[in-house]
């Protein structure tokens, strides 16, 4: 019966509308940190069957530094949605890491001295609700909880939003919408300079034509943060002092969007350096 049950709710989600989006970013790394450069590698897809849209993706990075072999992840993100009515959303999801640090170390076989580098696998997690009221096309309020279990500590995170619309889609300039999130991020062992962090996100976006121009800015510092609804977890325990984003986006053919992403942040590691990132990402979503 829970077979059959199962397999009619993927038939289902299969029948009903569908999007798939491939995404690429380079990342360049300056300052003390020891970091060179990343990539990242993903596949995001959802499917949507009534009042229910199921999301995920999946992610690899490889990040290479100067002096020490690659660290390397993959995250799987699961998200579930309901919708009730026609203002409230309500969200359920986990994000997975696993995660390969490099282990790099020095033996000796008779007069012969070797350098080995063996991985240590770990597994960490990010638990997640929200609830969501919208009027749509108007505004959105909500709050979304995080819980994240990493093996060197636990962080939880509750994040409060806002975001409404304003402008005409059919003037010169087009629409916009504007989102502010306050995150409160409590660390529950002393393993970043501080253990509470206040965080705010803001977000400004403008419709015009075919284009979606997307600008972001994170004010405050922060660590161990989950962001973009959960698909995105800053896990490498750095303290985060400023990131910026620029998105420029394309609407091509009726289904189809692509765009491209440039970001900076400025960031504080473990061990006191400065480092700073630059990244640039492409896009390419379709709608079945």
């Amino acid at each position: 019966m829970k077979k059959l049950l199962l397999a009619g709710i993927l038939g289902g989600c299969l029948l009903s509308a569908a999007n798939i989006t491939p995404y690429f970013s380079l990342i360049s790394y300056s300052k003390q940190t020891d970091k060179k450069f990343a990539y990242i590698g993903g596949l995001y897809f959802s499917n949507t069957h009534g009042q229910y849209k199921i999301e995920n993706d999946f992610e690899y990075l490889d990040l290479k530094y100067d002096t020490i072999p690659d660290y390397k992840e993959f995250d799987w993100t699961f998200v579930i949605n309901y919708f009730n009515g026609y203002n409230y959303k309500y969200r359920f999801g986990v994000h997975n890491i696993f995660t390969s640090t490099p282990d790099t170390y020095v033996y000796t076989e008779g007069f012969r001295t070797y350098q080995k580098t063996d991985y240590i696998h770990d597994y960490d997690f990010v638990v997640f609700t929200g609830i969501m009221y919208y009027k749509y096309l108007k505004y959105n309020t909500g709050i979304d909880v995080y819980y994240s279990n990493y093996k060197t500590t636990d962080v939880y995170q509750i994040s409060p939003y806002y975001g409404f619309d304003f402008g005409d889609y059919y003037s010169k300039i087009g629409s916009f919408y504007f989102k502010t999130t306050v995150n409160f991020i409590d660390i529950t062992k002393k393993v970043t300079p501080k253990t509470n962090y206040t965080n705010v996100d803001l977000q400004l976006q403008n419709f015009k034509g075919p284009w979606i121009t997307t600008f972001k800015t994170s004010i405050g510092k922060t660590a161990y943060k989950v962001a973009n609804d959960g698909f995105v977890v800053y896990n490498l325990g750095e303290e985060y002092k400023s990131v910026y984003s620029l998105e420029i986006g394309k609407k091509i053919k009726n289904n189809s969007f692509i765009s491209v992403n440039l970001g900076y942040s400025d960031f504080v590691e473990s061990d006191g350096k400065d480092g700073s990132s630059n990244i640039i990402g492409f896009t390419f979503s379709h709608n079945f």
